[in-house]
């Protein structure tokens, strides 16, 4: 065992395309999923067995708890969005009976859980078998698509799409309905959507202050993404009438963005025409679609030109304003924006890593590795939290602290950087001679023991 572990290690190590701090920390980062999966199997027949009939005994239900000490609740679907692509790397199975929880627990109009069981508003108490809708509405639908794709992206299995191509689609309809006006693909859920005081004007970025409403850039992106990989999936599995429909809705989004939302450098926040309500602000992760559609092969989410001059006012305003990573907000000038709820520094480490690789897709590696970097230097080097993830940075002042959350499995998406840095997709790990698939061979090591591990597993 110990030598099929330095086996695989070794491979991290010895690569040379990964810096030195990235090789350290990939090795290091997969403790999150010892510390924060959990398997419920389940046993025909047997006495106190609770785990729900449609549940394979073999298969089980593979799910990552959000925070174990901060906010315990299995499947948060953001988070495993973040960071559940090891786990889908080298634990495909695992993935898929994740997967199989989320189409179990949907509900009759396609919306999915929002977790399996856990503490939140919305939620059940903390099992596999208490799903919660949640608080949010705005872009699970796109967290459930882009988790189908990953996995046949990443293993190229037919049986994927079998068993979860309608699971996506059902959550894309859900999604649309949200708000289904001729701007409602970029929109926030329509007021009409309010139920039992769910907040549908939030999505995963909970940003209390300036909060969203209308026509949101962060929200817009996320979907275009979202109806990308979507048609990606319908054309793979013969659906022309689905992709076709898919590519309506991408046009009329897309035109929505340019229309309302360019202006000039930047993507407006957000913007509600019906009230003249708009934020200017400059949003750090306004482009967060973007990385989407890059790791995960499909179209682009924008137009190139525009991300280009997105990316530079980023720099000049969001990435300038902080030592270690880029505030969430900014003001056009380059000031501070002095926003409640987080406060006008704080960023998340997982944003911040999908901001880094957005520039390394557009052609600015050296910068997006330098923000990387930096990010990871702190939370490793100055601050020691190599055990203890966190979820944000502080937000009143630019130290680089943590605001709150510890073991958050979210930081995952460090192993996204592997990919980004040698231009690739989520796939290219995987292919012969791929990080990945190295990995995967080493551990296993047949030539010492003769046997094969579990398919997908380094050891």
């Amino acid at each position: 065992m110990l030598q099929r572990i330095i086996a695989w290690q070794s491979v991290v190590y010895a690569d040379a395309a990964l810096p030195g701090w990235l090789q350290d920390s990939l090795v290091n980062n997969l403790h999150l999923i010892t510390e924060t999966s959990v398997w419920g199997q389940g046993h025909e027949g047997s006495d106190g067995n609770n785990m729900p009939a449609w549940v394979d005994p073999e298969r089980g239900l593979f799910a990552l708890n959000e925070c174990p000490r901060h906010c315990p609740q299995l499947e948060c679907l953001p988070c495993s969005f973040y960071g559940n692509l090891p786990v889908v790397y080298f634990f495909p199975e695992a993935a898929a009976s994740t997967l199989s929880g989320y189409r179990a627990y949907r509900r009759e109009d396609g919306r999915p859980a929002w977790v399996f069981g856990g503490c939140t508003v919305g939620t059940g108490y903390y099992d596999l078998t208490s799903p919660g809708m949640g608080y949010q509405a705005s872009l699970n639908g796109f967290c459930v698509v882009e988790m189908v794709h990953k996995l046949w992206k990443t293993t190229g299995d037919p049986r994927v799409l079998d068993e979860f191509y309608a699971l996506a689609r059902r959550a894309t309809d859900w999604t649309i309905s949200l708000n289904p006006t001729d701007r409602g693909v970029i929109s926030m859920p329509a007021a009409s959507q309010s139920e039992q005081g769910l907040a549908y004007e939030t999505e995963w970025f909970e940003a209390p202050e300036p909060g969203w409403r209308g026509m949101a850039a962060h929200v817009g992106g996320v979907r275009l993404a979202q109806l990308q990989m979507m048609r990606d999936l319908a054309l793979a599995c013969g659906d022309a009438e689905y992709a076709a429909r898919c590519a309506t809705w991408l046009a009329a989004g897309a035109q929505a963005m340019e229309q309302f939302l360019w202006q000039g450098d930047y993507y407006l926040n957000f913007y509600e025409p019906e009230t003249g309500v708009r934020s200017e602000l400059v949003f750090g992760y306004q482009l967060d679609g973007q990385f989407v559609t890059r790791f995960h092969g499909v179209p682009d989410a924008f137009p190139a030109e525009r991300v280009a001059q997105a990316l530079a006012t980023l720099e000049r305003c969001n990435v300038a304003l902080s030592k270690t990573g880029a505030t969430n907000y900014a003001n056009h000038d380059g000031t501070a924006a002095q926003v409640g709820g987080y406060g006008p520094y704080s960023y998340f480490q997982a944003e911040l890593l999908m901001l880094a690789m957005t520039f390394m897709y557009a052609g600015r590696r050296e910068l997006g590795l330098e923000l990387a970097r930096r990010c990871w230097e702190n939370i490793v080097c100055t601050h020691r939290y190599t055990w203890d993830m966190p979820n944000y940075a502080r937000g009143d002042l630019d130290t680089g602290e943590r605001g709150f959350g510890a073991d958050y499995y979210q930081l995952m998406m460090l192993w996204a950087l592997p990919a980004a840095l040698a231009g690739q997709d989520i796939s290219g790990p995987c292919q012969p001679g791929g990080l990945v698939q190295r990995i995967i061979a080493a551990g296993r090591d047949t030539a010492a023991t003769g046997t094969d591990t579990a398919a997908g597993a380094p050891g």
